[in-house]
């Protein structure tokens, strides 16, 4: 009996051994095998996001030498109107402002058509906001109202991406939006097209389209303060030079924006496109 029960034992320490040992070996190769995979993901998705980056920095390099459709012009200052749409002021339940709300961003927010937008990790509320765009073609200081639209050599589409966590933040503290505004990539610029091809600027449709669903359509006839008086009004605090922008403020609809996303934005039906892509850094 107790020989039996040793065999019994012998044999099921065998059987354990080797099926044991089949099990280790088979657990290595898949560990190794999904190991290598993740890892061959993990390189793709680096690599991609390297790539990108690097695309994304020559396009900026490029339109440093000059503006898209204005190649005699280079990028200078760029001066922003906030709350320009009384519609837009409501829906963030923002007072509508007497006077022209002035801001600035960086150059190297700057964006070309077709660049990729980056979402810096710090930040988990990126709104987008379409205006058009105003290019400066001639310097001045104390411009007059009735003779401002003669200084635009340009209009385009933009968007003026914004961190509305990080703006909401700023406001609360009194502080400036620049760092919820100015940040790299987030002042996408489309093609600049001559004023004759704008006849009637204080009438121009501003689009945008998220992953094909349109977001945002308003019209620069309904702005709180029209191009002319922005010019006025900015070249009254700035001597306004060649190259200058005015992103002149975003009609309602503006939204949240995340990585893949796909965004469109056109003035008049497509005068002047802009599409870009969303990566997160």
């Amino acid at each position: 009996m107790l020989s039996k029960l040793a065999k019994m034992h012998v044999d099921l320490f065998l059987w354990s051994k080797h099926n044991f040992s089949q099990i280790f070996k088979t657990l290595k190769l898949a560990i190794f095998r999904y190991a290598s995979f993740f890892f061959a993901l993990y390189l793709n998705i680096i690599t991609t996001k390297i790539i990108l980056l690097l695309i994304t920095t020559l396009k900026f390099y490029s339109m440093m030498t000059s503006l898209p459709g204005l190649e005699n012009l280079r990028p200078g200052a760029i001066y922003c109107i906030g709350r320009n749409y009384a519609e837009h002021a409501k829906e963030l339940n923002h007072p509508i402002p007497k006077t022209p709300i002035i801001f600035m961003k960086p150059v190297c927010s700057l964006l070309p058509d077709r660049g990729t937008v980056i979402i810096p990790n710090y930040t988990h509320n990126v709104h987008h906001e379409a205006e058009l765009v105003i290019a400066i073609g001639k310097g001045g200081k104390n411009i007059p109202r009735e003779d401002a639209l003669n200084y635009v050599a340009g209009y385009a589409i933009g968007i003026d991406i914004t961190a509305r966590d990080i703006q909401n933040e700023l406001k609360d503290a009194g502080k400036p939006w620049l760092l919820s505004k100015g940040l790299d990539t987030f002042s996408p610029l489309g093609n600049f097209v001559p004023p004759s091809s704008i006849p009637q600027p204080h009438k121009v449709r501003v689009e945008l389209s998220v992953n094909g669903i349109t977001k945002q359509k308003g019209n620069t006839e309904n702005m709180l303060f029209p191009i002319d008086v922005l010019i006025e009004k900015v070249s009254s605090y700035f001597t306004l030079a060649p190259g200058d922008l005015i992103y002149t403020g975003t009609p309602e609809g503006v939204g949240p924006l995340v990585h893949g996303d796909l965004v469109e934005a056109s003035i008049d039906g497509g005068v002047s496109t802009l599409m870009v892509h969303v990566t997160s850094s």
